[in-house]
């Protein structure tokens, strides 16, 4: 497996599968989960013994839109961070230790159903450089998916764009995403 375009994005850059539920008082009715405390565990590239956890350790809710801060302690390297803001249903991704996104790169909309496509263009404007893209997401069929957290039925989305790998999410109401995989290489779950 290879690294995205820069590793911008901890996110992006994983086979990873999730190992451990998110908290029972997390917002249920939200598919994208933003409760401080959130967390989630990984499975990096099917090495039970290499785990990435991402926690939610900020919020702010303003003028209709919610902010929120994952703290991303990976199996090896330093630790990341990575902030986003889920506005009318709209999650994005607003920056990174790397830098900022202005406009901010989409990630997944609510009551995203099959066949549903969108087209993102973000820019990341980093210390020493800018970087433009644009990506397209397609949202596939809703699947069962097993991993060490239990059962989920989860919608997978599709994120590609010129020059980059391809990336599958898979995001289940209520606990987030809980599957990624790169270059379609799928991990044992």
């Amino acid at each position: 497996m290879t690294r995205t375009r820069l590793g911008l994005c901890a996110l992006f850059a994983l086979s990873i599968a999730v190992a451990a539920p998110v908290p029972k008082d997390a917002k249920k009715e939200n598919p994208f989960p933003y409760t401080v405390g959130t967390k989630w565990e990984y499975i990096h590239d099917g090495d039970e013994k290499k785990v990435w956890v991402e926690e939610v350790t900020e919020c702010e809710e303003k003028d209709g839109a919610i902010t929120f801060k994952v703290d991303i302690t990976p199996d090896e390297g330093e630790k990341r961070f990575e902030v986003y803001r889920l506005k009318d249903g709209e999650l994005v991704i607003t920056a990174t230790q790397d830098g900022k996104f202005d406009p901010p790169m989409l990630i997944a909309k609510a009551g995203m159903k099959a066949g549903d496509e969108w087209k993102s263009k973000w820019t990341l404007k980093a210390e020493c450089l800018t970087v433009e893209a644009e990506t397209t997401l397609t949202v596939g069929k809703a699947e069962e998916i097993t991993t060490p957290a239990g059962k989920f039925t989860a919608t997978p989305v599709t994120r590609t764009g010129e020059g980059e790998e391809k990336v599958v999410f898979w995001f289940a109401d209520g606990a987030g995403m809980i599957r990624q995989t790169t270059d379609g290489v799928k991990e044992p779950a």
